[in-house]
Order: C-alpha cells, then sequence, then structure tokens
C-alpha cells in the first residue's frame, strides 16, 4: 500500500477597517493534514484539522478504501526540494499600528472620503512527503489590501475599489496609488472621440477559463470543445499554470506534481494546447497532468486555478499608450458562444500609465474570441505578479 501526506500550516491577521480606522484585529492559526492511501486502483483519505496522528490517519485512510473509489496511483519518486521560509512583510507586534499610521496618513491627505473593509496579512507552510521518499516543502507570505473607498459626497455604499497584493510593505507606495486614483476620480473627463483600447483585469475571463477544465472539455461542454490544437487566439497569447513567484510560491500541486520549469501551458502562442487535469482527469480523458489539482483536507483532489496567468507580452501601465482603464466592473455575462456584455462603474483616462480622469460609467461588447484573438493588444505586467489585459472592445457610454 502505498500512501502520500500533505500539511497545511498558515497564520493569518486580519485588519477590519471601517471610516477610515481600524476597528478590529483578528489571528488565526490553521493546521490541516491530509493523508491518501492507494491500494488495487483506488483511494482511501482521512484528513485531521489541528494536531494530527499520522499512524491513525494511515490507518484510517486505509480503512476508506473500502469505499471503492476509484483513482490511479502514480507516485513520483526521490525528489526533494524544500524552500526557504519567508521573511515577515509586517512584524507581528507592529501590523495594528501600521496600518493605523496608513489610514491616518490618507485621512489626513483625503479627507474627502472614507476607506473600509480589510487588510489580510498570511504566511503559509506546505508539505508533501510520499512513500517513495519525495519530500516537499514551499513557504509564502502575502500582504493583501482590499479596501473600499467611498466618497462623503456620494450616496453609494463605495465608489471604488483599491486591491493590491504585495511581499513587502510600501506605505509611500501604497498611499500614492490611492491619491493618483483620487485625483482622477475627481476630475471628470468626456468620452473619447476616437476609439482606444481598454485596459480590464483578466478575472473577466474567468468563465472561459472554467471551460479549460479537463471534465469540461472532456465531455464536449463549453467553449473551448472540439479545439485542442487548434490555433484559436492571438498568436501573442499564452495561457499557463506558473508555480513558480510572483504567481505562487507552493511549486507544487496537491497531488505532489511539480511541472518542468514551474509551468505547464494551456495555450501556447495562440493554439489551444492543454487542459486543467487532476490525475484522474488526466487518466479519464488521456491527458497529460497539468499539476493543477487541489484539495479539501479530507476531501478527493480536484482542479484549482492556483497559479493560472496569461503569459506578459509588455510590463508597467504605460506600456498601454492612451487608453481606458477599467477600475470596476460589477455584473455582466458571457454567453455559451463567447459573447460579452460587461457594465463598467468606473473607468479612467490614461495616458503613459497616469490617470488623467474619469470617464462616465460604460458598457464593453465583443466575443471572447474576438478579444483574445484579432482585437488583443497586450498583457501587462503589474508588480507582484498582478496583470492586466490590453484589447479593443466596442465602447458605450451607459
Amino acid at each position: 500500500m502505498k500512501y502520500e501526506i500533505i500539511k497545511r500550516r498558515e497564520t493569518g491577521y486580519s485588519v477590519a477597517v471601517a471610516a477610515s480606522r481600524v476597528t478590529s484585529f483578528r489571528k488565526n492559526f490553521n493546521e490541516t493534514t491530509t493523508v491518501r492511501v492507494y491500494e488495487n486502483g483506488c483511494i482511501g483519505i482521512a484528513g485531521a484539522v489541528g494536531k494530527a496522528d499520522i499512524e491513525a490517519l494511515k490507518n484510517e485512510a486505509a480503512e476508506n478504501l473500502k469505499k471503492g473509489i476509484a483513482y490511479p496511483c502514480s507516485l513520483e519518486g526521490g525528489k526533494v526540494r524544500k524552500d526557504a521560509p519567508k521573511g515577515e512583510i509586517v512584524p507581528a507586534d507592529r501590523i495594528v499600528p501600521v496600518f493605523e499610521e496608513l489610514l491616518s496618513e490618507l485621512a489626513q491627505k483625503a479627507p474627502g472620503y472614507l476607506f473600509g473593509n480589510k487588510i489580510n496579512l498570511s504566511y503559509e507552510t506546505h508539505t508533501y512527503t510520499n512513500s517513495e521518499g519525495t519530500m516537499y516543502e514551499a513557504n509564502g507570505a502575502e500582504l493583501v489590501f482590499a479596501l473600499t473607498i467611498k466618497d462623503k459626497k456620494s450616496a453609494n455604499l463605495m465608489d471604488m475599489v483599491y486591491g493590491k497584493r504585495a511581499f513587502v510593505y510600501d506605505r509611500e507606495a501604497v498611499v500614492n496609488e490611492i491619491l493618483e486614483m483620487l485625483r482622477a476620480y475627481e476630475d471628470r473627463v468626456p468620452m473619447p472621440q476616437k476609439a482606444l483600447p481598454v485596459v480590464v483585469d483578466l478575472g473577466m475571463f474567468s468563465p472561459l477559463l472554467g471551460d479549460f477544465v479537463a471534465e469540461m472539455y472532456g465531455s464536449g461542454a463549453g467553449r473551448m470543445a472540439g479545439k485542442m490544437g487548434q490555433k484559436v487566439f492571438h498568436e501573442r497569447l499564452n495561457v499557463l499554470i506558473d508555480r513558480e513567484p510572483p504567481y505562487t510560491d507552493r511549486f507544487f500541486d496537491a497531488e505532489g506534481v511539480v511541472n518542468e520549469g514551474g509551468k505547464f501551458y494551456l495555450v501556447k502562442d495562440g493554439v489551444f494546447c492543454g487542459a486543467l487535469t487532476t490525475k484522474r482527469s488526466a487518466q479519464l480523458f488521456s491527458l497529460p497532468v497539468s499539476g493543477a489539482a487541489g484539495s479539501t483536507y479530507d476531501g478527493v483532489p480536484g482542479v484549482v486555478f492556483t497559479g493560472l496567468r496569461f503569459g506578459n507580452t509588455a510590463e508597467g501601465r504605460a506600456a498601454a499608450g492612451e487608453c481606458i482603464y477599467v477600475s470596476l466592473a460589477e455584473g455582466g455575462d458571457m454567453t455559451t458562444t463567447g459573447d460579452l456584455g460587461i457594465p463598467v462603474q468606473l473607468a479612467f483616462l490614461m495616458k503613459d500609465g497616469k490617470f488623467v480622469g474619469r470617464l462616465p460609467e460604460l458598457m464593453l461588447s465583443g466575443n471572447v474570441f474576438d478579444v483574445l484573438g484579432k482585437d488583443f493588444v497586450d498583457v501587462i505586467a503589474l508588480a507582484d505578479g498582478d496583470q492586466r489585459l490590453v484589447a479593443r472592445f466596442g465602447v458605450q457610454k451607459a
């Protein structure tokens, strides 16, 4: 009987913010252990929260083999890699004072606005070992700003958002970015007279990326059905799983898969060439294992989007030239044929990487295969693994 053991430890800090002040602080420590055993083409799983008795979990997992859950056993042997722990982003005993100072500065320099929601800081360690002698350890640390911004003159619950993931804390950079956005927000500008490229968050395309999941593709459903091996997108467009920093610190997936060079391509030079798989779905649909597995501490592995990104073709906002920069777009839909309708609540006119002024509310339209095909311009790399797509859309005043 072969086995694998996955452990996850996370220390998380969450700072709640309301009316530009810290209102609460929470520290959490989570630890989970998963044991999977394999025998006669089946898998048995057991998991625990908190401190775990490994031998007891092995016995429980072995007992669960009787459930007859079919799963291939394909364990790598003799591989060892251990990444160094990450240093503190903000000292643990200074977290509240540090962000109180940030909010105080914002309140002083932007007195017409209220800041709310939260700031999160987390440190994670993931380990993977198996009966074949493989041992992996990955360590991660990140700071996530998820701040809402309300104009005091507005009746809205919020008017803007400031979202940022960082691996170091740079108070001056955060303040400057927010103040630049606020200055542009206060300066209304008319719709441009000429067609301009549009800069959007790549999360807009998550419905399409869901169609790369092996079960979706293999069943003949979804927008990518029947397109494997075909040039579907622009020749400069790439979509890949990248499990190396800054996209993720976890170089292995929940099944202990480590991709060569840390990367697996779903789209290469515009050609649809791979699907998101676990070891089971890869076997079921005769596809390569993509290293996209995740799981709950006591569940069967399934596909996750960890490390999924677009290939960068340019660097820095200035690469977009004169453009429409979408800051907030809630709602919208993508049809089964890929047609897009996206209401934009907040967009800026941007030139040479700087916000010029706030545009009226907009509606974007197009087809995802055109936006990522003939209308594709660039994928821009920003700091800490953040990305934006530049493309041509249909743009109308809402």
